[in-house]
């Protein structure tokens, strides 16, 4: 690998590691982890998730020897930490695959550009779909809603609204139909 690819490469990988710690994660980056071959190129830790990532920046087929599929594999099993290819296109968002999506080839294990939609969106792997939405105000029902009335200037109270009370301000009436 040249140095231009290199520093691409490392590139991504820390637009990826901010990524996870915007969304809670510690991350543990190991440079030039391409060198050995032996580390995963990130770690990312959260108290209900943890993985590894081997992040590639790349806009052809993915190509992985024999022993590197080895290592990762080894590494999960070892860890107990699963290990995902994090795959990055040009003008596309990360994608990220377990090692079993991997096809063998006689060369190796491969990931095909027909293979690139198939895999996880960021939210998938860190687990934002599986959390409960926030509510916001306006999808309460009138039931959930406390409305605020003014009495005579003084501060505001809370109130349970009449089920078929509309919401008032200051300048408004309350119409009950």
């Amino acid at each position: 690998m040249g140095k231009g690819a290199y520093l691409k490469g490392a590139r991504f990988e820390r637009q990826l590691k901010e990524m996870l710690r915007d969304r809670g994660f510690w991350v543990i980056r190991s440079s030039k982890s391409g060198v050995d071959g032996l580390a995963p190129d990130l770690i990312a830790l959260s108290m209900n998730r943890k993985f590894a990532l081997e992040c590639k920046a790349w806009k052809a087929n993915l190509h992985f020897e024999k022993p590197k599929m080895q290592i990762m594999k080894e590494f999960e099993n070892t860890t107990g930490i699963p290990f995902y290819i994090a795959w990055k296109q040009p003008r596309e968002d990360w994608r990220f695959y377990p090692l079993s999506a991997l096809k063998e080839t006689a060369r190796g294990y491969t990931l095909v550009l027909s293979d690139l939609k198939m895999g996880m969106k960021l939210a998938d792997l860190t687990g934002e779909e599986s959390k409960p939405s926030q509510t916001t105000p306006t999808e309460l029902t009138n039931s959930e809603l406390q409305l605020i009335t003014f009495e005579d200037d003084k501060k505001p109270t809370k109130t349970s609204p009449d089920v078929n009370t509309k919401a008032t301000t200051p300048n408004s009436t309350t119409n009950n139909e």
